[in-house]
């Protein structure tokens, strides 16, 4: 039976509806898990947030896909967070961020040091961190997808397009934080 959220298929495969509103607030809450599990090992941590703003950790956020600079007092290591409502057997390697401009997605642009790929299951998450260019050297292997981002009215913001690549393809490190 097919996922309640599969809305067509089309040319690039199946395509997903997401929630812009409800994707906001999971990134809110995913920010604090990733703040706590590194507060708790004793490292420093700059968030960065776009809101429209024009300063230069917004910059590095919005350009640079960097949501996250980690201190652990040796050295800082930048991040970039994904987060998903549930788990899936595979991650979504973004290359295009807006079908309508052309504009690329964070697999192709960010220059983050390490992803951080959370997964919720059963309220608690999953921490999946992994080096990007592994992906970058493997993603044309896999399928391209469209997914279509809506807002509370139902009416569609946006298409991104990606590669799903299966979890097994690649090295990563898991942490589980309990909530």
């Amino acid at each position: 039976m097919p996922d309640s959220n599969i809305a067509t298929s089309g040319l690039f495969g199946v395509m997903k509806l997401a929630n812009f509103h409800e994707d906001l607030a999971l990134e809110s809450r995913f920010y604090r898990v990733v703040k706590k599990h590194y507060n708790e090992k004793g490292c420093d941590c700059v968030f960065l947030h776009y809101n429209g703003g024009k300063s230069m950790l917004e910059a590095m956020q919005r350009k640079h896909d960097i949501d996250v600079i980690v201190d652990d007092g040796i050295k800082n290591t930048t991040l970039s967070l994904k987060a998903t409502r549930k788990p899936y057997p595979s991650i979504f390697f973004e290359t295009i961020s807006n079908c309508t401009t052309g504009t690329h997605g964070w697999g192709l642009d960010s220059e983050a040091d390490e992803v951080c790929y959370g997964m919720q299951v059963d309220g608690n998450w999953f921490l999946l961190f992994f080096k990007l260019q592994q992906l970058r050297d493997i993603y044309r292997r896999y399928p391209a997808y469209r997914s279509c981002t809506k807002n509370n009215k139902g009416e569609v913001l946006y298409e991104t397009e990606g590669h799903p690549i299966p979890l097994s393809a690649f090295k990563k490190r898991i942490v589980k934080i309990e909530q």
